[in-house]
C-alpha cells in the first residue's frame, strides 16, 4: 500500500479498513457494534460480509443528495479501496460501483441546478458544499481507476468531476485547466479523439484570456497556480494542433506562455505583509 492510499485510509474508521484489507474478517465483525447499535457504514460492512449484499446501502438513495452525502460517498470509496487490497471481494466492489454509478449523475444534476440558481433565486449553499465534497471524492475514485487501469470508469468519473468543476470552481483557473486537460487525455487514451478535442478546445477557450494579465505586466511572473493554468493552456494549444485543428496563433501563444513561465515569480502580497509586520 503506497503512502497516498495509507493517508486516504487514515481516519476514524481506519481499524475497519485495516482489518478488511488484511482479510481479518472475523476480527472485523467482532469489532463492529451489536446489531441494535449498528447503522450506516457499520451496518453496510456487516451486511456485505455476512450476506454479500446490503439492504442499508440499497435504501440509502445515492441518487438523492442530502446532508453529509459526500462523507458517505467517501466511505464507500474507502470500502472499494479496502476490498481491492483484500483481493477476494471483487463482487462487492462491483456492487458498490454500480450503486455509485447509478446515483452520481442524478446528484450532480442537482448540484448544477443549484449552481445556476442566481439571479432567479438564492442557491442552497449546503448543496453546493456537498458538490465540492463530491468532487474531492471523485478525485479519489479516479486515482483508483487509474491504478486498476479501468478506462471506462475512469472516463465516467472524470467527466462527472469536470461537470462539477465547471459549475462550482470555474473561477479557479488552475483547477479548471487541470481537470479539463485530464478529461481530454482520458478521452484520447480511450480512442475518442473527437471528445478529447472538445475538452482541449474548452480548455483553450476558458483560459486564453488569462494571458493578457501577464502581457500587460511584463514584470509579473507566474505563481504555482498560474504555472498549472498556463501549462494546461499550452497543452491545449499543442493538442488541438496535434489532433488536426491547428490555428495560426497557437505557436505564437505557446512562445508567450514559455516566456511567462521563464519569468521570476515575486510574491508581492507576501512583501506587503512583511512591510506591515515591520
Amino acid at each position: 500500500m503506497n503512502e497516498k492510499v495509507q493517508a486516504f485510509l487514515d481516519d476514524d474508521n481506519k481499524e475497519i479498513w485495516q482489518y478488511l484489507s488484511e482479510n481479518k474478517i472475523d476480527e472485523l465483525l467482532e469489532t463492529l457494534p451489536p446489531s441494535e447499535d449498528r447503522q450506516g457504514l457499520h451496518e453496510i460492512v456487516h451486511e456485505l460480509l455476512s450476506n454479500g449484499t446490503s439492504e442499508t446501502l440499497d435504501s440509502y438513495g445515492l441518487d438523492k443528495i442530502k446532508e453529509e452525502y459526500g462523507s458517505f460517498l467517501r466511505n464507500l470509496t474507502k470500502l472499494i479501496f479496502s476490498f481491492n487490497l483484500n483481493g477476494n471481494h471483487q463482487d462487492k466492489i462491483e456492487l458498490i460501483e454500480d450503486k455509485i454509478k447509478q446515483g452520481i449523475p442524478r446528484v450532480i444534476e442537482v448540484v448544477l441546478t443549484e449552481a445556476s440558481a442566481y439571479p432567479t433565486r438564492k442557491a442552497n449553499q449546503a448543496i453546493l458544499n456537498e458538490g465540492v465534497e463530491i468532487r474531492a471524492v471523485l478525485n479519489s475514485l479516479m486515482y483508483y481507476y487509474q491504478q486498476t487501469e479501468n478506462v471506462d470508469l475512469l472516463d465516467f468519473f472524470s467527466v462527472n468531476r469536470t461537470k462539477i468543476t465547471l459549475a462550482l470552481l470555474g473561477g479557479h483557473k488552475h483547477i479548471l485547466g487541470h481537470d479539463l486537460i485530464e478529461s481530454a487525455k482520458i478521452k484520447e487514451s480511450a480512442g475518442d479523439n473527437q471528445a478529447a478535442l472538445k475538452f482541449y478546445t474548452l480548455t483553450r477557450n476558458s483560459l486564453e484570456d488569462e494571458i493578457h494579465w501577464f502581457a500587460e505586466s511584463p514584470e509579473m511572473g507566474a505563481s504555482e497556480d498560474d504555472t498549472i493554468m498556463l501549462n494546461s493552456l499550452k497543452e491545449a494549444y499543442l493538442s488541438i494542433d496535434r489532433l488536426g485543428n491547428a490555428e495560426e496563433e497557437a505557436e505564437e501563444k505557446c512562445k508567450i506562455i514559455d516566456e511567462i513561465l521563464n519569468r521570476e515569480y515575486v510574491d508581492m502580497f507576501g512583501e506587503f505583509d512583511e512591510d506591515e509586520d515591520e
